[in-house]
């Protein structure tokens, strides 16, 4: 089996997180913490030349960098880069989230952070999300779907349906109407970083119809054409 490689970003962070840490913490801490942080179980003797003198010169970078612009940590850096990584692995699956879904989610790391165990768990306010999205480049974004024209000779049409129409009883007059339901589309609107505005969203879809007379007595089972 080939060797996960460990990118110089994660040795960076893994140093960083090891000289904020009072005492200092075992190898065995520093293992369980990249895990939980990249999902990589990393062995000892790599722990150690990560953070021995060979890699020193990754300690002179005193702030994180995301899409080239440089950031403050916040309160929580673990916890922060953690929930980036999230948000940014949400993006590249062609999703979208929410602040009510990135405190939900902070609240979940927060409480598998070994870190953090002897801490009360933060309510992570509107004022601490703001400054999240701010320093992380995370807006609210609307993706915009295609327009259909209507026809200039619709509403002429629809005059002589109803003339037609009017001449028969209402629960003899029925409706019928396609309609596609985009199963595996995400939401048009939700927070994503600058970066990641323009992922093409998953347009697999099946058609439903409907059919109802016109009093609403009579409604029919919806079809499905997968």
């Amino acid at each position: 089996m080939k060797k996960k490689a460990v990118s110089i970003e994660q040795r960076r962070a893994l140093r960083a997180w090891y000289q904020r840490q009072r005492p200092r913490p075992s190898q065995r801490a520093c293992i369980e913490w990249f895990q939980l942080q990249f999902n990589h179980k990393l062995s000892q003797s790599t722990i150690s030349d990560s953070l021995g003198p060979r890699f020193v010169s990754l300690d002179s970078s005193a702030v994180s960098e995301v899409s080239g612009a440089r950031l403050t940590q916040g309160q929580w850096p673990d916890l922060e880069n953690i929930l980036l990584t999230w948000q940014l692995r949400i993006e590249q699956q062609g999703g979208v989230t929410s602040g009510d879904l990135l405190r939900e989610k902070a609240r979940q790391i927060w409480q598998q952070l070994p870190q953090y165990s002897n801490l009360p768990c933060p309510d992570f306010s509107s004022g601490c999300l703001h400054r999240f999205k701010n320093r992380h480049k995370i807006k609210q974004h609307t993706r915009h779907g295609e327009a259909g024209s209507v026809p200039e000779v619709a509403e002429e049409q629809m005059k002589a349906l109803r003339t037609l129409a009017g001449e028969f009883a209402e629960q003899d007059v029925y409706n019928m109407d396609e309609t596609g339901l985009f199963w595996r589309m995400t939401l048009s609107q939700g927070l994503v970083t600058a970066s990641q505005l323009g992922i093409k969203k998953d347009k697999s879809r099946i058609s439903l119809v409907f059919c109802v007379n016109a009093n609403g007595s009579d409604r029919l089972l919806v079809w499905m054409i997968s």
